[in-house]
């Protein structure tokens, strides 16, 4: 008796499309055959993931260890002294920080000085968990050059 529920479906049923919904929100449709919009957008992805594993390559060329510079209230007081404070990858030791900013910035690096921020624990209510710890980097440079890091 359970065959009796299967029905074979007709060929004019099988001929049309599914009706498409559109939702009132954003106005996408949902349902049936897709638009060929989406058809263009799947060509257009794999062009666009190539040309950012293009740029990846280019900024990883030459060992780069800096990630960014790290501004504060006393990194700006250094900066007077000709000192500049990055934060720079976990696996970076001094030899390569001190390569990467002279091709960065173009000037000679004098000492670098390394320390280790270690994670710390924060809590938000009852939700615990953990601010990520880095790796700084203070940077002294000759007297006579300057890096300029925040645009004025």
């Amino acid at each position: 008796m359970a065959f009796a529920f299967f029905k074979k479906k007709d060929k004019k049923q099988k001929e049309q499309p599914k009706k498409q919904k559109v939702s009132a929100k954003d106005g996408s449709v949902t349902g049936g055959e897709k638009p060929k919009v989406e058809a263009e957008k799947k060509d257009v992805v794999p062009e666009v993931v190539e040309q950012t594993k293009e740029q990846k390559t280019v900024v990883m060329e030459g060992n780069l260890q800096i990630v960014r510079p790290h501004i504060t209230e006393k990194a700006t007081d250094l900066a007077a002294k000709n000192q500049y404070v990055f934060v720079v990858q976990t696996t970076a030791n001094k030899k390569d920080i001190a390569t990467s900013v002279e091709k960065m910035y173009g000037v000679n690096v004098k000492g670098v000085r390394i320390v280790n921020v270690h994670a710390k624990k924060i809590r938000l209510g009852k939700t615990k968990g953990v601010k990520k710890g880095y790796k700084k980097a203070m940077v002294q440079i000759r007297e006579d050059q300057k890096i300029e890091i925040l645009p004025t």
